[in-house]
C-alpha cells in the first residue's frame, strides 16, 4: 500500500503521496466537498476539486447574471419614434420636433437566475420649431428636455426652453408660448409608450 500523509492548508485537509512502490496504483483520499459549494470565489484547492464540480460552479455564475446590451438599438429606435411625434397646434400657431440632439443612457436585457427582463434609462433633448401666425408671423426655436426610464411614463415631464425668439416679444407672451409647448408632453409620451412596448417584446425573442 502507498504510505500517505496529510497536511493542513487554509483549514482544509490535503493528502499527498509520500512514497509509492513500483507497480502500485496511485490513490489519494478525497475529503467531502464543502456543504455550500456554490461560490466559485471560495473553492477548495485544485487537487480536491473535480472537473465536474468546477464546470458546475462556472455554469452557476454564468447563469446567475447575464446582460445583453441594447444601446445601439434603443437609441436608433428612440430617434425614429420621437422624430415621428405628431406636431402640436394652438391658438397662435403650431410647432413640431425637428431633431433629437441628445439621447444618452442605457438599455439592456438582463437575465437573473434564468429569468429575463428589460431595463432602460435615457436622457433626451429634442429640438423644436414653432410658427406663430397671429399678427405679424414669426418663428421660435427651442428644446424639450425629457428623462425617461422603465415604468415611469405616467410621471413623465418635459422642460421647455427657447433658443431663438424675437427680442421684441414681451416676457408675458414668451411665458404663454412656453406653456403652449407643454402640449408636446402627450405626443412624446405616446412615442415612448411605443418604444417601451417594442423593447419589452425583445425579451421574448
Amino acid at each position: 500500500m502507498a504510505a500517505t500523509g496529510a497536511r493542513l492548508l487554509g483549514g482544509r485537509m490535503l493528502c499527498s503521496i509520500l512514497a509509492e512502490p513500483r507497480g502500485a496504483s496511485s490513490r489519494c483520499l478525497r475529503l467531502p466537498l464543502p456543504r455550500n459549494p456554490s461560490s466559485c470565489s471560495q473553492r477548495m484547492p485544485p487537487l480536491l476539486v473535480s472537473r465536474r464540480f468546477a464546470s458546475m460552479c462556472m455554469a452557476t455564475d454564468r447563469n446567475a447574471w447575464e446582460e445583453r446590451n441594447l444601446n445601439d438599438w434603443a437609441i436608433s429606435k428612440l430617434r425614429e419614434l420621437l422624430l415621428a411625434a405628431e406636431p402640436i397646434t394652438f391658438g397662435e400657431g403650431s410647432a413640431y420636433v425637428t431633431d433629437v440632439s441628445r439621447c444618452t443612457g442605457d438599455a439592456a436585457i438582463l437575465t437573473v437566475r434564468g429569468k429575463r427582463r428589460v431595463d432602460y434609462s435615457f436622457d433626451i433633448l429634442l429640438d423644436f420649431l414653432g410658427k406663430i401666425e397671429v399678427g405679424e408671423p414669426f418663428q421660435v426655436e427651442g428644446t424639450l428636455s425629457v428623462d425617461t426610464c422603465l415604468g415611469d411614463l405616467d410621471d413623465l415631464r418635459i422642460d421647455v426652453a427657447f433658443t431663438e425668439v424675437p427680442e421684441t416679444l414681451p416676457e408675458p407672451e414668451r411665458e404663454h408660448l412656453r406653456s403652449q409647448m407643454s402640449q408636446f408632453l402627450p405626443k412624446i409620451r405616446t412615442q415612448l409608450e411605443c418604444f417601451e412596448k417594442e423593447i419589452k417584446e425583445l425579451v421574448c425573442d
